[in-house]
C-alpha cells in the first residue's frame, strides 16, 4: 500500500495480567522519503471498546476508514 520502509522500531507488552502472551504492540516506520508511519494493535480491550480504523494522510489528500463495533 505504501513504499518500502527504511527502518522499523516496535515495542510489545502484556497489559492483561492473566494471559501468557503479548497483547499490545506499537511500531514506528520511517520511509525512504522521510515520511513516518505508526501501527498500533491491541487485544486488551473490553467488548464495548472495540474500534478498528486505518488513516493515510498524504500531500494531496487523506483517506480514513473507521469501524466502531457495538457488541
Amino acid at each position: 500500500m505504501l513504499s518500502d520502509a527504511e527502518s522499523v522500531m516496535a515495542v510489545t507488552i502484556t497489559c492483561i495480567s492473566n494471559i501468557e502472551a503479548v497483547d499490545t504492540g506499537v511500531a514506528i516506520l520511517r520511509f525512504y522519503n522521510g515520511a513516518l508511519g505508526i501501527i498500533e494493535s491491541t487485544m486488551a480491550t473490553g467488548p464495548k471498546d472495540v474500534e478498528g480504523s486505518i488513516s493515510i494522510l498524504g500531500e494531496k489528500g487523506a483517506v480514513a476508514v473507521s469501524s466502531g463495533l457495538e457488541c
